[in-house]
């Protein structure tokens, strides 16, 4: 499928490209057509450039809508990707998640050998280990998005673990 789109996005531009009458490189314009002016030679770049932007902004839109589909098709209930959380210290530990903007910030208690399953939108998060205010761990960045990974046997979109030691 992303195959597919891609393809469709290449025939797209090089139609576009081949409709606005410009001759496009790799570094910009190879020439000027005979008949066409500076000014006019401006125009159709950034009609181009606009055409190029407006691609961006409807493969961008068409995959936010499937991560939305994805994401109510698996289950409404639950908003976003599977995230697993493991305390494998010997000591109760706070999970401190917080998004890179800002937006969402959660904290998780869990016991010692204990396992967390949770649910976040895609984005990319900062992890911080607490126990008793006071940090066990430097912050670690966790990336979640479609891609999904293997954890101890279980499949999950993202996971943190406080390591035993």
């Amino acid at each position: 499928m992303k195959k597919v789109m891609n393809w469709l996005i290449l025939v797209v531009v090089i139609i576009s490209f081949g409709l606005s009458g410009c001759y496009v490189t790799g570094r910009g314009i190879s020439r000027i057509p005979n008949g066409i002016s500076r000014v006019e030679l401006r125009a159709c770049q950034r009609a181009n450039v606009l055409k190029r932007e407006s691609l961006m902004l409807a493969r961008d839109t068409m995959v936010l809508n499937q991560v939305k589909r994805n994401i109510s098709e698996k289950n409404p209930q639950r908003q976003g990707y599977k995230v697993i959380l493991n305390n494998r210290y010997y000591l109760p530990i706070t999970f401190k998640i917080v998004s890179l903007d800002g937006i969402i910030r959660t904290a998780y208690n869990l016991l010692p050998n204990k396992l967390l399953i949770i649910y976040l939108l895609p984005g990319t998060y900062s992890v911080s280990f607490w126990n008793g205010g006071t940090q066990l761990a430097q912050s670690r960045l966790m990336r979640v998005d479609g891609q999904e990974k293997n954890y101890q046997g279980l499949s999950c979109h993202a996971f943190a673990y406080m390591p035993e030691y």
